[in-house]
């Protein structure tokens, strides 16, 4: 059984940013997915994590995200 170890980045302001400008120019979730070298399933998890109103804003995901990590 291959144990390797997994380590996960978290999404940067600047894919944030670049999110909300794909979604704002019609790409798909799949489409950012490739643009941000990231799998799909993340976008997907980051746009319905971080959109108020079914509107994603970088500079609120960004906010939200940084909230969640100071109550760990």
């Amino acid at each position: 059984m291959n144990n390797q170890n997994k380590h996960y980045k978290q999404l940067t302001q600047g894919e944030r940013y670049q999110i909300q400008v794909l979604l704002e120019n019609g790409f798909s979730i799949t489409d950012i997915s490739h643009a941000l070298c990231r799998h799909k399933s993340s976008i997907s998890r980051e746009i319905k994590r971080n959109s108020l109103q079914s509107n994603y804003c970088a500079e609120t995901a960004q906010c939200l995200n940084e909230r969640r990590k100071s109550i760990r």
